[in-house]
């Protein structure tokens, strides 16, 4: 079943696009972690239709109570980990003397000004009635292999 590998795959885009996280694969964090959702996913489901287990002080005496509650701690210990990572390298960072990632002022400033002075010519297609235009529009020699803007977790 391909399913479970492509959600590996998916935690493992999202830890380094939006956490900032380098993956190398080595371990299954990623791979227990979209278990564990997948799983939580079930026993939410399986509370909504069985009315026994819509209550908390009958819920709470199950089995599934405490599945639930280790696969809650599969998915806060990998976020944990991963902020507790991020938060130890800036603060060596700044120990060290090393300016900490630029700031979002600072990245809009240099778009700016690349946009100010790079003459970007219109894209020729008209789509329903507009110019469609992204960032991508702006090609420069040298962008690739570069990461073009910050994970949302080191704004």
């Amino acid at each position: 079943d391909v399913h479970d590998y492509m959600s590996e795959v998916t935690v493992d885009i999202l830890l380094e696009t939006a956490m900032g996280s380098n993956r190398t694969g080595e371990n299954k964090e990623g791979f227990d972690y979209a278990m564990a959702v997948m799983k939580m996913c079930d026993i939410l489901h399986s509370r909504q239709i069985k009315i026994h287990l819509r209550m908390d002080p009958i819920f709470n005496m199950t089995k599934t109570k405490k599945e639930q509650e280790r696969l809650l701690g599969i998915i806060h210990g990998l976020t944990r980990k991963v902020v507790k990572q991020k938060k130890e390298l800036f603060e060596k960072n700044l120990a060290e003397g090393k300016l900490p990632s630029p700031s979002l002022s600072e990245i809009i400033g240099k778009e700016e000004e690349s946009s100010a002075t790079t003459k970007v010519e219109e894209p020729a297609v008209i789509s329903q009635g507009s110019m469609l235009r992204d960032d991508l529009d702006a090609i420069d020699e040298n962008d690739i292999g570069e990461k073009r803007r910050l994970a949302f977790l080191d704004l």
